[in-house]
């Protein structure tokens, strides 16, 4: 094969594993969500922020590996890379972090419902002894 051919296989390689390695960190992410319980508005900032970091390494790879020019062909292998994550890998993945993690979630949840009510006490001490000053 000729270098220009096997660059654009690696180049096609790279973004797949790259892909990959993006939907991983989301997974790490999806955990971090498990085990601590979060509301509406803060799973949308955390998309949002996490989207918008995994962009970087997506944006880095364009520049490096593709002389900054983004190639239909590069998105398709990134986008793949991500559905071949998605719905293949991850799945026994967060299988096996839920048998590992699940004794592990009620305490975790435990411990940080108790930070949050002490928390609220000191929080609620500070505005009494406020209005009592006033």
């Amino acid at each position: 094969m000729t270098k220009i051919i096997v660059g654009q296989l690696q180049f096609i390689l790279f973004m797949l594993c790259g892909g990959m390695c993006i939907m991983a960190g989301y997974d790490g992410m999806r955990l971090f969500r498990w085990l601590i319980p979060h509301g509406k508005a803060a799973k949308v900032l955390e998309d949002l922020l996490y989207w918008c970091v995994a962009s970087v390494p997506a944006f880095y790879m364009f520049y490096r590996l593709a002389d900054g020019e983004i190639r239909w062909y590069g998105m398709t292998a990134l986008l793949g890379g991500i559905a071949l994550y998605e719905f293949g890998i991850s799945v026994p993945v967060r299988k096996c972090l839920d048998r590992i993690f699940t004794p592990w979630k009620y305490k975790i949840f435990r411990f940080f419902r108790k930070c949050f009510r002490k928390l609220k006490k000191k929080c609620q001490t500070h505005r009494n002894r406020k209005k009592k000053r006033e």
